[in-house]
């Protein structure tokens, strides 16, 4: 009797993990919004800031539900607010609702060659975008290459904010480090 007790209460602990992480889920990929893109229509910014004091991170959490997050911090990555999202994934694209507005967005991960440097920080992009054919190496063509110092190595905490760049990911020793 003592041992079903016992093993009851694992399984407890095994059922409310996992009725959370059905509801909540993990984090499963993000994106830092581009510089270069405009903001997505259904995330409103506070009054006084303009779309350069602010960043936004599109997280994509391991839910059964089609859910994203959007989080919109300032550059001091000061929490501003979170806008969640409903998303249905097509071939080319992603299409996003956010409070009733439809917008199509474009991911660009890192890839096996290309790494992309945004405020100092290495990240994965997303743009929005208003050509829903318009592709990810279009978008990321016009990106210049990371600025190098004179011992040809990327340093991160050398980029500007509001600077995004790529740079080569074939030679990963060309990054000295990151921001802390």
């Amino acid at each position: 009797m003592k041992a079903f007790l016992h093993a009851g209460k694992h399984l407890l602990v095994v059922v409310l993990f996992v009725s959370s992480w059905a509801m909540t889920g993990c984090v499963e990929s993000s994106f830092t919004l581009a510089n270069e893109s405009r903001l997505p229509k259904g995330i409103e910014l506070p009054p006084g800031l303009t779309r350069k004091d602010v960043s936004v991170t599109l997280n994509y959490p391991s839910t059964p539900r089609p859910v994203v997050e959007f989080i919109l911090t300032d550059r001091k990555w000061k929490k501003l607010a979170v806008v969640k999202g409903n998303f249905r994934p097509s071939p080319n694209d992603n299409i996003v609702v956010i409070n009733g507005i439809t917008e199509v967005l474009a991911l660009v991960p890192c890839g096996p060659h290309q790494g992309y440097v945004q405020d100092g920080h290495i990240v994965a992009l997303f743009y929005v975008v208003d050509e829903p054919r318009e592709r990810n190496e279009i978008l990321t063509d016009r990106l210049p290459m990371c600025p190098k110092n004179e011992k040809n190595k990327i340093d991160l905490s050398q980029i500007p904010d509001g600077r995004t760049c790529r740079f080569d990911l074939s030679n990963w020793s060309g990054v000295a480090r990151a921001h802390p």
